[in-house]
């Protein structure tokens, strides 16, 4: 599986926006609900929605500025607002704030933090790119115990009687997520994974915290449901689809490319 390794680091590396949702734009993007008019995003910029407030969601959206723009920590009017891979975002229509500021290169990077029209983001199969609610969202966890941390690849690639498993040549193809990493959180869960050819995704649950503020999309992808079935096998319902997973645990790779220990 070190190929598949490799995609993921040049992955993680690459120019890309964390994002949770795509603005239908040009949309306006205000200082609260009905507001003052802070920011004009174009159409298709990508934002992570953090709360719903009815019909609006409060959004953060990471942006690169050159240092002269920025004063007192507040952006100019004006301004054409960038992505780190030089992608013209919007213009600010004010004088915005520039949160969690750092210096990039030979500018500032920081974020916006404001509220737009539920209405400014693009819907797929019928439903916006942000999760509002709890009947959203489902955590099942029957068996009380935590899920491991570790590798994890769909359960239809595992032999049980030989207690070894091995990538089928369809890997790379869908569904986009044949295999994912868990890591623990305070109390909840991370899971990144994709093809890694084509695709990453992470995600992030922990259930001490209110639901607006997990990041359960990745672009337009949401998670649906985690069910914990054992602590070594745990399904994801991911834009309708149901993706049955197990820790590569115990388990010897017969993959070509991979190495050929027994997992610990």
């Amino acid at each position: 599986m070190m190929l598949r390794w490799i995609g993921l680091i040049f992955l993680l590396l690459a120019p890309q926006v964390q994002g949770g949702s795509v603005i239908d734009g040009p949309a306006n993007v205000r200082d609260m609900p009905n507001g003052k008019i802070l920011v004009s995003l174009n159409d298709g910029v990508y934002v992570i929605c953090k709360e719903s407030i009815k019909d609006w969601f409060r959004i953060e959206l990471p942006v690169i500025i050159q240092a002269h723009y920025v004063h007192n920590g507040k952006i100019d009017k004006g301004v054409s607002l960038r992505d780190r891979g030089g992608r013209e975002l919007g213009v600010t229509m004010d004088h915005v704030l520039l949160e969690l500021a750092s210096e990039y290169r030979d500018g500032v990077s920081g974020k916006i933090i404001a509220y737009t029209h539920a209405q400014n983001i693009k819907k797929v199969k019928g439903k916006t790119g942000c999760l509002t609610n709890k009947s959203q969202f489902r955590f099942i966890n029957s068996t009380k115990a935590r899920l491991e941390e570790g590798n994890y690849i769909l359960e239809k690639y595992f032999n049980s009687q030989n207690k070894t498993f091995e990538i089928g040549d369809d890997f790379y193809s869908p569904p986009l997520l044949p295999e994912i990493t868990v890591e623990y959180l305070a109390s909840g869960y991370r899971i990144e994974g994709g093809d890694f050819h084509s695709f990453f995704a992470s995600f992030e649950y922990d259930p001490d915290k209110p639901l607006s503020e997990n990041n359960l999309c990745f672009f337009h992808k949401c998670l649906e449901e985690i069910k914990i079935n054992d602590p070594r096998r745990v399904e994801l319902v991911l834009d309708g689809e149901r993706l049955r997973f197990r820790s590569t645990k115990g388990y010897k790779s017969m993959d070509r490319a991979s190495s050929p220990d027994v997992a610990d």
